[in-house]
């Protein structure tokens, strides 16, 4: 939680001491982990217009100033939270409702103070003996209400004033306006911020000039730790030097950070087929800027083929992540830097929890010969938009689009707020939904799946079997295969021998008679069932199985073998029984065929 707050200069710090000024900054108080950024134009606009649409006209600008610097802090939620900071307090948050499918503004009780020159709607006033109760814990009820605005609807945003028109609390409706007139008992507004201590209104005139002046020692101080530790890994290792570059805001600040180094080193982007335009050009064009040498791993139609075996992807079904960019970087890795490769990756701990276990410097245990490291570990969004500022760099613009992380535009791991943005703003996301349409239509799935994107879970989180839904664990994309018995595994599709062929040397020496397929010791292997000889190896055959039955070619077992005996031909995994030594060390690491095996 490192974000503070000149009062004097009315900017955000990401150091204890303002640079234009000399004083030292107040602690803001957000919700962990802090990551807080800056509201572009596009978020500041939303914000606007949501505030004038529920409050009234011009509630926007009050709350808003356009002579103020805002931020917005990305909160843990259903979905889509972000905290409204100005003048360093969080007077809101911009939330996505996924069951109405809106973006709205809950104001806290400081915010609300903000617009109240200009409230017109969704407000009450109560009656004199309420005020204080209100204050200390109670609840709006409707019989204490005196006035009250037109339109109100159950669960709408509500101003709470006393008879003296002062704001004393923000909450919601649990009534419509209505009811609220004509019931005799029973919660109005139940009451989520109440008035303690107003925040005080800093002066305006701020710019993002002034911020950048005003962290300039913090900024160069960042850049200096960064550059030492990029020049010392880089010695430490002495491998060649590759930034991994993702067209996002940290990849772009961890190239610049490595040439501020006075390093030079290649790019590599990985263009998963599912890429905004705008993501690939900036890859192309950063190359072009800085003169660096740009190789290009393209994952082709892997996502839209790997459909076909596993459905669509899910937060706990991430087939795509090891498809699309773990297998071909794999195999890129292995067929371009044989010895290693070091890679500066813009990793930060705050985007995740495994993220920030990780460190600044690890070995990637899937890829083999790729040793990560990150100058951006311990760096807030803030301190990355700052440095990036500061040496004028041209990002992405998908950021001045309301979007604040730059990935696949299909993820399922993204907010259903972002995929509104995306759908609003992005044509190709079209393709993407009339995909859903189709399978919700095939596999029988509900309205609901698709309209609340219950598509991304394989499994319910809690939150949503609260309300009643219930996300099924089923089957995506083909029938996969599942296994019975115990010395004769039985199985639950019939198996394409071809398919199993190719891979039957990973177990050991075979040979074919009578179309089964006899593995020595170990197997033997035909159409319907398998008997098991070698009971020590029944997840190992198993493993096989599944790999040769769902294998859509990614390669992520071929950069594992230590002898070259595995490739990928006809887009499926082959193993050459000539080379292949059976140390089955490809059966060790991640494989979606095995992993997101459909039955499983």
């Amino acid at each position: 939680m490192k974000l503070r707050w000149c009062d004097s200069c009315n900017v955000p710090l990401i150091g204890k001491k303002c640079s234009l000024c000399g004083s030292e900054g107040r602690a803001v108080s957000i919700t962990p982990p802090g990551d807080a950024r800056p509201a572009f134009d596009f978020d500041r606009r939303m914000i606007k217009e949501l505030l004038d649409l529920q409050f009234g006209e011009g509630c926007g600008e009050l709350l808003l100033p356009d002579n103020k610097v805002v931020l917005l802090n990305r909160a843990p939620s259903e979905d889509r939270l972000d905290e409204i900071i100005v003048d360093g307090y969080v007077l809101g948050a911009l939330r996505y409702d996924i069951f109405s499918s809106e973006f709205t503004v809950s104001l806290r009780v400081e915010g609300a103070v903000r617009i109240l020159p200009n409230l017109k709607r969704s407000w009450i006033v109560v009656d004199e003996g309420a005020v204080q109760p209100i204050l200390k814990s109670a609840n709006a009820l409707a019989v204490g209400i005196n006035e009250l605005a037109e339109g109100i609807e159950k669960g709408d945003e509500v101003v709470v004033l006393s008879p003296e028109r002062e704001v004393i609390a923000m909450g919601k409706a649990m009534m419509s306006s209505d009811e609220m007139r004509s019931a005799e008992r029973g919660v109005g507004v139940k009451v989520r911020s109440r008035l303690k201590n107003t925040v005080k209104v800093l002066k305006g005139g701020q710019t993002w000039e002034d911020v950048i002046n005003a962290n300039k020692d913090a900024v160069e101080r960042n850049m200096e730790k960064a550059a030492s530790f990029l020049r010392k890994s880089s010695k430490k290792y002495n491998l060649p030097l590759v930034v991994s570059y993702s067209g996002g805001k940290d990849s772009l600040a961890s190239l610049l950070l490595t040439l501020d180094a006075g390093l030079k080193p290649r790019l590599m982007f990985l263009d998963t087929g599912i890429e905004l335009p705008e993501t690939v050009e900036n890859a192309r064009k950063t190359a072009e800027k800085y003169r660096l040498k740009l190789d290009v791993i393209n994952a082709g139609d892997a996502f839209w083929k790997g459909l076909e075996v596993f459905g669509p992807p899910a937060k706990d079904y991430r087939w795509c992540c090891k498809a699309c960019k773990l297998g071909p970087t794999t195999l890129f890795i292995k067929k371009h830097y044989p010895d290693g490769m070091l890679s500066v990756i813009g990793q930060r701990s705050y985007e995740s929890e495994s993220r920030a276990r990780k460190g600044n410097e690890w070995e990637n245990p899937w890829v083999k010969n790729q040793v990560g490291i990150s100058p951006i570990q311990n760096w807030m969004a803030l301190e990355v938009w700052l440095y990036l500022f500061y040496k004028g760099a041209e990002y992405n613009p998908w950021y001045e689009r309301g979007m604040y992380r730059i990935g696949c535009y299909l993820c399922p791991s993204a907010d259903m707020g972002d995929s509104e943005i995306l759908r609003k703003e992005f044509r190709g996301y079209g393709k993407w939904e009339r995909y859903l349409e189709e399978y919700a239509h095939k596999k029988g799935k509900g309205e609901e799946w698709l309209r609340y994107g219950f598509w991304r879970w394989r499994r319910a989180p809690a939150w949503v079997r609260s309300m009643g839904f219930e996300v099924p664990d089923v089957r995506r994309g083909r029938e996969g295969v599942s296994f019975s018995g115990d010395d004769v595994l039985r199985t639950s599709v019939n198996l394409d021998m071809k398919r199993v062929k190719s891979l039957a040397s990973i177990l050991g020496k075979w040979e074919e008679k009578d179309a089964d397929i006899h593995i020595d010791g170990v197997c033997r292997i035909s159409e319907k069932e398998i008997e098991v000889f070698d009971k020590s190896s029944i997840d190992e055959i198993k493993g096989v199985i599944e790999q040769a039955v769902n294998c859509i070619g990614c390669g992520v077992c071929v950069g594992r073998c230590p002898t070259g005996a595995l490739s990928i031909k006809e887009n499926i995994a082959y193993a050459d029984p000539a080379t292949c030594i059976h140390c089955r060390e490809c059966l060790k690491g991640p494989c979606p065929a095995r992993d997101f095996n459909p039955s499983s």
